[in-house]
């Protein structure tokens, strides 16, 4: 069936990079579970495109991350030395077992079932107002103007980020985001994101130092600061 399917329409089932699937890729992805649920691309990799596969991929240990392994394939061997890809190798979802195991240790202890339902009123008041916010205006991007935006304020207000300084935080997202994408970076994309890069290790450098200077009697509940309680 995958093998008729595929020359009836003389087109790969997964083509990340066609015009028309970065314009809608939700019917490709449809075509994927009916057709080839486990399906090997010309490029060499497996997508997994219903729940059962993906489950099955996630809990199997021959799998991992190999991030900057499968970094290089993609965009050449050169490619770690650029600070946007090397610091993104670092962070903890990047990561494969020991690792990740001992990352993940060390920020459990803010995402405790208490500790979440704590954030309960927070998280409801910053959806409560971007709603009031959209409304009037009538139509809304649900992507931009809600869903990414409010686990980033959320993990903002977790480090202790002032509101005034989130800007920073909101593009830096969008930068890593892009990281993820199926499409490469752009050799501009790569520079900006590198610059924002620098910028965002600068401003934890200056946090983390401010916070070493400041005698604090009541130590506030950041993510930040969890690492260093007992």
């Amino acid at each position: 069936m995958n093998e008729h399917v595929q020359a009836a329409t003389d087109a790969p089932l997964f083509n990340p990079l066609a015009p028309e699937f970065i314009r809608d890729p939700y019917p490709h992805y449809a075509r994927l579970r009916t057709t080839d649920p486990m399906h090997l691309t010309p490029l060499g990799m497996y997508v997994a495109s219903r729940h059962a596969e993906a489950s099955l991929v996630m809990r199997d240990k021959r799998f991992g991350k190999d991030y900057p392994e499968r970094t290089k394939r993609r965009y050449g061997p050169d490619i770690m030395q650029e600070p946007v890809f090397r610091s993104f190798s670092l962070t903890m979802l990047q990561q494969d077992p020991p690792d990740h195991t001992r990352l993940r240790g060390l920020v459990v202890k803010a995402f405790t079932a208490r500790r979440v339902e704590d954030m309960r009123p927070r998280i409801q008041a910053i959806v409560d107002d971007t709603l009031d916010r959209i409304i009037p205006l009538g139509k809304m991007e649900l992507i931009e103007d809600f869903a990414f935006r409010l686990p980033v304020t959320i993990i903002c207000d977790m480090l202790g980020i002032p509101a005034e300084h989130r800007e920073l935080f909101y593009n830096g997202s969008r930068n890593s985001g892009r990281i993820l994408e199926p499409v490469p970076l752009s050799p501009e994309e790569i520079k900006q994101g590198n610059a924002t890069n620098a910028m965002t290790e600068m401003y934890f450098q200056q946090l983390f130092e401010l916070r070493r200077r400041r005698n604090w009697c009541r130590p506030r509940r950041t993510a930040a600061s969890f690492p260093t309680r007992n």
